[in-house]
């Protein structure tokens, strides 16, 4: 009896294990524990105005944008150092220099002494840049489309005015290949990376696989914080065998299948918000089911990786955030919660 039993743990260890190796194209990394953990005190800053139906927050320069889910501005930005608001700019429409939905993944570059931002329309199927220091001298909206693409792309990201790198998936009789495609508008050549190693069977499936995306400054590796999973990807951009899968160490991590097949009130919400900077990643965590979702949690983490996937810091704080980001010079992170309350919290022991 005991050889049985001994026996079927250990099937059920290797059924563990390869439910672990079997979905991912990347190497699997696990940990136990953050190196440190620390609580963070939030002090509620007061802007002249109220921020309102925020969906993501980003900080640039001197500045705090905001990205918004309704209304007829897809964003607005303030002054930091005066608390003042500035502005909005970009309107829902579809009228000139309007977009039905558009979307800012914290990428922009400064020409000439100008601040641009990189944008994604995905209904426009277009990835335009957009003048932010034209805007603030002249209050008027600059933008050039450097990019039209024939195909739907979910996610666009830009590495520069003509490379661009797309979340894109394709369907046939085996299912749904799901990648990230390198691309240029100068060249008809082009690069492709799987995220998983085989087809996903379905559209529910799919909507499994979502995931925060963040690529790092210098847009060799990408790091992806995953909604459904507790998971950590760090994408090497250039070379997809360096790829990593940081995930915490547990005796069985449920199959894609398994996550479909569960009751949509059994799902938990993991990561909803990344950043990252030259040295580390953030992620925000929240391991709350969808039947508690929008309820306070009894706290709210976010977890600190490097680019190598190894598990830093654990930062917890008292506030419900719904987004955050961070000033890397000034060593701050901003963030609000789901009252549009606006915090800022000291990271200097980390940074």
């Amino acid at each position: 009896m005991k050889i049985v039993c001994k026996y079927l743990l250990y099937s059920f260890l290797c059924v563990s294990c390869m439910g672990k190796n079997q979905l991912f194209n990347a190497i699997n990394k696990e940990y136990e524990k953050f190196g440190r953990e620390f609580f963070l005190k939030g002090e509620m800053i007061n802007l002249d105005s109220i921020v309102m139906a925020s969906v993501a927050m980003f900080y640039i320069d001197s500045f705090l944008l905001f990205q918004h889910h309704t209304g007829s501005y897809f964003f607005s930005i303030y002054d930091m150092t005066k608390k003042k608001f500035l502005g909005r700019f970009l309107q829902r429409g579809r009228g000139p220099n309007e977009f039905i939905s558009i979307d800012f993944f914290d990428e922009s570059i400064i020409q000439n002494n100008q601040r641009y931002l990189y944008l994604s329309a995905i209904n426009e199927k277009r990835v335009v840049k957009f003048n932010l220091s034209y805007f603030l001298q002249h209050d008027t909206i600059s933008i050039e489309v450097i990019n039209q693409h024939k195909n739907l792309q979910m996610n666009t990201h830009t590495i520069n005015d003509s490379t661009f790198f797309a979340y894109m998936f394709s369907e046939n009789d085996r299912g749904l290949r799901v990648f990230y495609r390198k691309y240029f508008s100068n060249s008809p050549l082009f690069d492709e990376i799987n995220l998983t190693k085989s087809y996903v069977k379905d559209y529910e499936g799919l909507d499994k696989l979502w995931a925060g995306e963040y690529i790092r400054y210098d847009h060799q590796k990408m790091e992806m914080a995953m909604m459904s999973m507790n998971r950590i990807h760090i994408f090497d951009l250039d070379d997809p065998k360096k790829n990593v899968s940081v995930f915490p160490k547990v005796l069985y991590q449920k199959s894609l299948r398994e996550l479909v097949l569960q009751d949509n009130i059994d799902e938990i919400i993991y990561y909803d918000v990344d950043r990252a900077s030259k040295e580390y990643i953030f992620a925000l965590f929240y391991n709350q089911s969808l039947a508690e979702w929008g309820k306070v949690p009894t706290k709210v983490e976010i977890h600190v990786f490097d680019w190598n996937g190894v598990a830093l810091y654990k930062l917890s704080v008292n506030e419900y955030l719904g987004g955050f980001c961070i000033d890397h010079l000034q060593k701050k992170m901003y963030g609000y919660d789901r009252d549009e309350n606006i915090y800022q919290y000291d990271l200097s022991l980390i940074l």
